[in-house]
C-alpha cells in the first residue's frame, strides 16, 4: 500500500470516509425520528381564496412600474397589484 507523507494509507482514508458517511446517515435518520410529523395537522385551506392573474395585465403593470423603481419593483408590483 502506498503511504502519504503523514503515515495515512488510502485504505485508512477510505475507511474513515465510510465511517463518516455511515454516521451522517444514522444521524439524519435519528433526527427525522425526533421531528414531529406534519400529519397531525393537515389543514391545507388558506384564509384567502385562489385568484388567477391575467398575464397581459400583470405585464402592463410591470412595464409601467419599471420607470418608477426599476427591475425588482416592476416584477413584484406586476404580481401583487392585481391581487390587491
Amino acid at each position: 500500500m502506498t503511504e502519504t507523507n503523514n503515515g495515512v494509507t488510502r485504505r485508512d482514508a477510505l475507511i474513515s470516509a465510510g465511517k463518516i458517511a455511515a454516521g451522517t446517515a444514522v444521524a439524519s435518520i435519528g433526527m427525522q425520528a425526533l421531528i414531529p410529523t406534519a400529519s397531525a395537522k393537515k389543514d391545507n385551506s388558506f384564509p384567502w381564496g385562489y385568484k388567477k392573474i391575467d398575464p397581459q395585465h400583470a405585464g402592463e403593470i410591470a412595464y409601467e412600474n419599471w420607470y418608477k423603481n426599476f427591475c425588482c419593483y416592476a416584477v413584484v408590483s406586476g404580481v401583487l397589484m392585481p391581487l390587491q
